[in-house]
């Protein structure tokens, strides 16, 4: 469903998530935060992003995991209070 037919509820609750959403992010520690940025925001692969830091893929992908499982929680969290 188009941004326009969204139900007021649902774009406030969309916004509310946008807004939790970076302010988790920016909780995180810089080098996750830029993982987590450079995976999703720019759409580079676990390879690429190795390539760009100059670091493992592996070290990549363990940071990745460990970041998506910080944001999960801080979710779940947020989600249980309300």
């Amino acid at each position: 469903m188009p941004a326009s037919d969204t139900a007021p509820g649902d774009e406030m609750e969309r916004q509310q998530l946008l807004v939790s959403l970076q302010r988790f992010m920016a909780e995180l520690p810089v080098d996750e935060r830029s993982l987590v940025r450079l995976r999703f925001n720019d759409g580079l692969s676990q390879r690429q992003i190795s390539s760009v830091l100059r670091i493992p893929q592996q070290t990549v992908s363990r940071r990745l995991k460990l970041a998506i499982e910080r944001l999960r929680r801080r979710f779940v969290l947020q989600l249980a209070r309300n």
